[in-house]
């Protein structure tokens, strides 16, 4: 059962699969079918007219067997009535039992010669008797019978009886015969004005029926011998022949659905231990017998085993075609199809370049041209709706750094403003030297993006400038390991959280500050942290839900910048404890702008 199961479940799959797997399924099954159905019909149309041609074959030799059994039959029976009606045999047969002797064989003597003349016209080997009431026997064969081995006891019931009788010490007149006789007695009736009794009795050999009924068969081999399929039923169901005929049901269901209603060939088919059997019967001519003969049908279809062999083998060539043909055809079906899928694949990892190959079938070549012309669209349509957010994204990406740019300027030149008023003029030229590579860092137009050691620069210029208006009051600690000195990152991202932290973390009581840069999986994290005051939860909260920081330019700016330059994934983290300072994280993507390596 679980075997069946698995078989529908892989037949299943194959229905559902492919294309190709269909295509090649179907026709193969289409074939098989075709040539099963093919196969199943020539032997049905075989079968039936095999059956056809024995049953046309079968009744005409039984026919013909018949009506020459019929004529000896008729032949006996009409010898047999003419002597009854004979004038001469009333007299006779009084003279034959006179107490006279001379009478008597007189009598016999001209019996004899009547029975002699009415043997002539019968067949070779038929002897007639005579056996009156007196037990006078009178016959022309050479054997002298005793009257109860002629006569049997219930006679006196029938007029007439047809019956097989075995005399081996019977001597025929004409013949040596076999002691096989086929015996027809027929008690003498009284006729009008002649009183007459006793029997005629009429043997015919044997071997006349023999030699009538002999070698009818329906199958390809005919019996051999002496042998054959017919049974000969006589009167009351008595088998005339074979001599010794074993008890057939097949032949006996038949004789008793047809006995007594046949007028011309009737056939019918019986059923016996499984196999199925064609049954013949025929009437015999003027009697009352029948003839049958019977043959199993798997039998009378021997010669189809040399069809089956032929339809097998070529269902077996035809389906090898339909294989090959099926692997031909969903090959060149599919073919174009497999490239259009291919480029779909393609177009799915993103590709909108490849183009889909517009030949094959008329179909598959409107849907590569329709294909084709949505790629083209859609591609069109991408490029438009990437540069709009380009575009959209620097527009944003320069107001935020228009931000930070003016408002980073307005304080570095208020303390250059103080510094000029109580330092030495070789100071503030320093001072104006370190602004103006600040400025350079800043405001350069390299693209919005450098490296990370110019970054770490511009924050050591930053504290530079901011120890000269504050002096003492911070101090820096960098660390940049060599190789993500030249990993870019966005101007101008640390110094909005270096000046946070030293305007709210550190302006009241001073503090430090340190920057390092370290690499965690395939990203770079940037850490900025103070021993400032730190920040309340309360606090912290607000930072993140207000646009903006009380110092006007604010933590969610940093974090937007990164967010729109290198993703969502990226971006700024800010952890911080109410007297223990605050640590700032920048998240971005290692890229090498010297080598163009990513992580």
């Amino acid at each position: 059962m679980n075997q069946v199961k698995i078989f529908i479940m892989k037949l299943l799959k194959l229905f559902t699969g492919t294309l190709r797997g269909r295509l090649s399924v179907s026709l193969i099954l289409l074939v098989i079918s075709t040539v099963a159905a093919i196969g199943i019909t020539s032997m049905k149309i075989a079968q039936r007219a095999i059956k056809n041609h024995t049953v046309r074959f079968g009744s005409k030799i039984l026919t013909q067997a018949a009506f020459r059994l019929g004529s000896v039959i008729d032949s006996a029976e009409t010898t047999v009535e003419s002597i009854i009606l004979d004038q001469r045999l009333a007299p006779l047969l009084h003279n034959l039992s006179s107490p006279d002797r001379k009478t008597s064989e007189t009598a016999r003597l001209a019996l004899c010669n009547l029975l002699i003349q009415y043997k002539a016209p019968l067949l070779p080997g038929s002897e007639l008797t005579i056996v009156d009431y007196d037990e006078n026997v009178v016959t022309t064969s050479n054997q002298h019978f005793a009257p109860k081995d002629l006569i049997p006891a219930n006679l006196s019931q029938n007029l007439k009886i047809w019956r097989l009788q075995y005399l081996p010490n019977f001597k025929s007149s004409d013949l040596i015969v076999t002691g096989r006789w086929l015996e027809l007695i027929v008690r003498i009736v009284n006729l009008p004005d002649r009183p007459q009794n006793g029997w005629i009795v009429l043997h015919l050999d044997y071997r006349i029926v023999e030699s009538i009924m002999t070698n009818i068969s329906l199958q390809d081999v005919a019996p051999s011998g002496l042998q054959s399929d017919v049974v000969v039923f006589g009167p009351g169901q008595q088998v005339i022949f074979p001599w010794i005929a074993p008890v057939d049901s097949i032949l006996t269901g038949a004789y008793q659905k047809l006995s007594g209603q046949m007028q011309n060939v009737e056939t019918i088919e019986e059923r016996s231990s499984g196999e199925n059997f064609l049954v013949i019967a025929a009437p015999v001519p003027w009697t009352s017998w029948e003839v049958y003969i019977a043959a199993p049908t798997s039998r009378l279809y021997t010669e189809l085993n040399q069809i089956y062999n032929g339809i097998l083998v070529i269902g077996f060539i035809c389906i090898l075609i339909a294989v090959f043909s099926a692997a031909m055809i969903t090959y060149f079906v599919t073919k174009p199809v497999n490239k259009l899928r291919n480029v779909m694949h393609f177009v799915e990892a993103g590709n909108l370049m490849v183009r889909a190959p517009e030949d094959g079938p008329l179909e598959i070549r409107i849907l590569g041209r329709s294909f084709n012309r949505m790629l083209h669209e859609v591609d069109r349509l991408t490029k438009r709706l990437v540069a709009e957010e380009n575009e959209k994204r620097t527009a944003v990406i320069q107001a935020l750094q228009a931000q930070i740019a003016p408002h980073f300027l307005f304080n570095t030149l208020t303390a250059l403003a103080g510094m000029t008023i109580k330092r030495p003029p070789a100071e503030v030229a320093e001072a104006l030297r370190s602004l103006k590579r600040l400025l350079y860092l800043s405001i350069s137009k390299n693209g919005d993006f450098i490296t990370l050691a110019d970054e770490f620069e511009h924050i050591r210029h930053y504290l530079y400038l901011m120890n000269i208006r504050y002096p003492g009051r911070f101090s820096l600690r960098m660390e940049l390991p060599e190789n993500l000195r030249h990993c870019r990152i966005i101007r101008l991202v640390l110094q909005p959280i270096i000046e946070n932290s030293m305007y709210h973390g550190l302006k009241l009581r001073g503090g430090s500050i340190r920057v390092s840069a370290f690499c965690e999986t395939d990203d770079i994290i940037i850490q900025i942290t103070d021993n400032g005051q730190g920040i309340s939860p309360e606090q912290l909260n607000a930072v993140w839900k207000r646009d903006q920081s009380r110092s006007g330019i604010g933590i969610r700016n940093v974090d937007e910048r990164l967010k729109l330059s290198f993703g969502p994934n990226y971006g700024l983290t800010l952890v911080s404890s109410m007297g223990e300072g605050t640590t700032v994280s920048l998240r971005i993507p290692f890229q090498d702008l010297t080598t163009g390596d990513k992580k």
